[in-house]
């Protein structure tokens, strides 16, 4: 992934937190992205030459956290820190201005994050005052006129008390309790009588579940616990009344995953110290990380895993398919996925020459054989990304994904894979090499 540019509010040195994205009709892209001081809109059309069109003061000017969504032309954002409100904002005069249009505490003084789905939009973790101080684990507000916003249901049972972030499909609520209990999964069909109609408490390497996103098939989330070393979970929820774990993966073990999003078949995860982090999920069950970009490389690498900082938050979702993420210290990044064509990845084009080099020079695979974890290196090829394909012995593909030579090597794992005899074959810009391996 490449790095395209950086903005910071010129207005102070702040502390940054959620991001969200937006195009207008024209075409323009904007990241909208939070601080400690407020709300932040900024020009992202021209990736690498960014900058602010207009911001605005929250009614608390020291807020850790901010979550932002988009319906219509229209931005909704709230801080889960007292003393805060409801803000909606216009965008419609973009790209000249954006206008706010209302900003009260009675819908929200205190609310974690927030979900747009149809003209709905949920509050999570809601605290107000109107008509007296109450505290939902779920306000649902009717959004089809954002000027008069008008509540429509909350969910106030103690199970859902602690509910920390939602993810919403049609009238299926998923929510990400941020204690015990796990992911838990309503039917809002009846929006006075909501029901549960699922839920995972129980689960491998269990931390917290702090955020999850799913699939628009409706049949994959991936999950996150924000605890250190607690691995991200791949779900199956074809079944709402029987959810399993399909697969886990990582970044550094010791590391924390963040904010969640599926794009097509990729899991794109804020993912703290580590940065912006990719995987394709295509196959649920063999997750394969394809990507990342580390926005603040002062810390990870054995430094301060022990504390939250670097990336934030992550939109994967604009037209031009730019991301857009939100480091805590250092603002907004623009990156660009390199190998992401919208709609596919894709492997490299043929070489365009082949140089007159030994084998081993180009790909080494050891230890072979193996039981099907292996090492694949390169003298020629250092941090670099190549296409990787495993073929059986009748020259059919087994796996075929990219791999980012980070130091000129990397473990990937086939233990998936029948024993027997196969090949694996590299290819770069400039190289293709093939490797017989044995899986026993």
């Amino acid at each position: 992934m490449t790095h395209q540019s950086n903005w910071t509010s010129p207005s102070g040195s702040f502390v940054y937190n959620d991001i969200w994205g937006y195009a207008d009709t024209a075409g323009n892209e904007y990241a909208i992205i939070g601080s400690s001081w407020g709300t932040h809109f900024v020009n992202v059309t021209q990736m690498d030459s960014v900058f602010l069109v207009d911001e605005f003061v929250g009614w608390n000017t020291n807020a850790t956290w901010r979550d932002f969504k988009t319906y219509e032309h229209y931005a909704f954002g709230v801080s889960d820190d007292g003393g805060s409100s409801l803000q909606i904002f216009d965008l419609q005069y973009l790209p000249d201005s954006v206008v706010k249009i209302y900003d009260h505490d009675s819908l929200s003084e205190s609310t974690h994050n927030i979900f747009i789905f149809g003209s709905r939009l949920y509050l999570i973790n809601n605290k107000g005052n109107s008509p007296s101080f109450y505290s939902y684990g779920i306000r649902v507000v009717d959004i089809s006129n954002p000027h008069l916003p008008k509540t429509i249901g909350v969910l106030n049972d103690a199970l859902y008390a602690p509910a920390h972030d939602a993810y919403v499909r049609n009238d299926t609520v998923y929510i990400s309790d941020g204690s015990i209990n796990g992911l838990q999964v309503v039917d809002y069909t009846d929006i006075n009588n909501p029901t549960n109609i699922g839920s995972l408490t129980s689960y491998p390497d269990k931390g917290y579940n702090h955020a999850s996103w799913g699939t628009p098939d409706g049949k994959t989330m991936v999950m996150t616990d924000e605890t250190h070393g607690s691995n991200i979970k791949v779900l199956d929820i074809s079944n709402s009344s029987s959810i399993t774990v399909v697969s886990t993966f990582e970044s550094d073990p010791a590391s924390i995953a963040h904010n969640p999003f599926i794009l097509d078949t990729l899991a794109i995860i804020s993912y703290y110290h580590d940065g912006v982090q990719v995987w394709d999920i295509e196959d649920p069950a063999n997750p394969i990380h394809v990507g990342y970009y580390d926005t603040d490389t002062s810390i990870g690498n054995g430094g301060n895993y022990a504390g939250f900082q670097g990336c934030w938050g992550v939109y994967p979702f604009l037209p031009s398919r730019n991301i857009i993420a939100s480091d805590r210290g250092q603002g907004l990044y623009v990156v660009t996925m390199d190998w992401y064509t919208g709609d596919t990845i894709q492997p490299p084009p043929p070489p365009t020459f082949l140089e007159s080099y030994r084998n081993s020079e180009i790909l080494e695979v050891y230890p072979n054989p193996s039981s099907g974890q292996f090492a694949i290196g390169s003298r020629l090829i250092l941090d670099e990304e190549v296409w990787i394909s495993v073929l059986d012995s009748k020259g059919a593909i087994k796996k075929e994904f990219p791999l980012y030579l980070e130091g000129g090597t990397k473990s990937v794992d086939f233990s998936d894979l029948e024993k027997g005899v196969y090949f694996l074959k590299l290819r770069s810009i400039n190289y293709e090499r093939s490797e017989k391996i044995i899986i026993r």
